[in-house]
């Protein structure tokens, strides 16, 4: 499988570290709020290996889930500009 982030830190912008945080606390579920705390392990620093070990997954899904944290944010930031339409639930947790 290829992705098409960087290997190491850096995979979510430190930027977002907040959003992911808040998220998590206020998740119900409970693997979307291991996919939200590994997003925020990622924004702080932390590696792939590291959210891997933390959350007893395979390296390609905390790659899958910063892959998947980046279109949300990238979707959330064209919506915001008025260069996209229709429905987009960028970053927002469904339970919130």
């Amino acid at each position: 499988m290829t992705f098409n982030l960087p290997i190491g830190t850096g995979l979510i912008p430190a930027s977002d570290s907040g959003i992911f945080n808040k998220f998590a606390k206020e998740c119900r579920d409970q693997k979307e709020r291991d996919r939200l705390r590994a997003l925020y392990m990622l924004s702080i620093g932390y590696t792939v290996n590291d959210a891997s070990r933390v959350f007893h997954v395979a390296i390609d899904a905390v790659y899958r889930w910063a892959e998947r944290g980046n279109e949300e944010r990238s979707k959330e930031d064209r919506d915001r500009s008025g260069e996209a339409s229709g429905t987009s639930s960028g970053l927002h947790h469904p339970q919130l």
